[in-house]
């Protein structure tokens, strides 16, 4: 990662040890907290946000790695929504005036859209049909795989802007099937037709909204 990255960890990957790491590695951290955390206030920004220090068990880390800091001094933004339960934030980010709450909030939801991708892409790739017989050959399709998605994606999120809808309202599985069809189109037709096509594609991706 280039210095200094701003990391977002998955909840899944919460622990002191791997949040010290990031930071020795110079680079900062964006995180949820587990429901069972319980830090220690150090300093209050407001009634959200403020500095506190999570702990790890000293006596484990001497014995299986001396090198994890048993106590990271982190800032922890308090996310309120009606019906859900808060949502704690933990971030090496300190200064609330440099890094405000309410950004740090849409990066972490912004973080989905990468969970996103992967669940596309899983429903792309048949993971039990391959066509070749090589770990190269499966790098290579995989490969291919993710081209495919992201180009979906971007003429999703062309046809959103146009449309002035968030890119994650659209359905990707209705705008995979839109996106080959036009290409079957482009790969017969003449090239005089294929702006006419493209701006087709735009308008019916646009339509293909996820109900709510």
């Amino acid at each position: 990662l280039p210095k200094r990255s701003l990391v977002l960890v998955d909840m899944g990957f919460y622990s002191i040890a791997f949040l010290g790491a990031i930071v020795r590695a110079g680079h900062e951290f964006l995180t949820r907290m587990r429901s069972n955390g319980k830090p220690k206030l150090l300093k209050a920004f407001g009634p959200n946000d403020g500095l506190y220090e999570i702990c790890g068990s000293a006596s484990y880390w001497r014995k299986k790695d001396p090198t994890v800091p048993t106590r990271l001094v982190v800032r922890i933004v308090t996310l309120e929504r009606k019906g859900y339960r808060p949502l704690r934030l933990v971030t090496s980010l300190l200064d609330p005036e440099a890094y405000p709450a309410e950004e740090l909030a849409e990066l972490y939801h912004d973080r989905w859209h990468i969970e996103t991708f992967f669940r596309e892409l899983d429903g792309a790739v048949e993971f039990e049909h391959w066509h070749t017989a090589t770990t190269r050959g499966v790098y290579v399709e995989l490969l291919f795989y993710m081209i495919y998605v992201t180009i979906v994606r971007a003429h999703m999120a062309q046809a959103a802007v146009r449309a002035g809808l968030p890119p994650g309202r659209l359905s990707f599985g209705r705008g995979a099937e839109a996106c080959l069809r036009a290409w079957h189109r482009l790969a017969v037709l003449p090239t005089t037709a294929h702006d006419a096509i493209r701006c087709e594609l735009r308008e019916h991706l646009a339509t293909l909204v996820i109900d709510e």
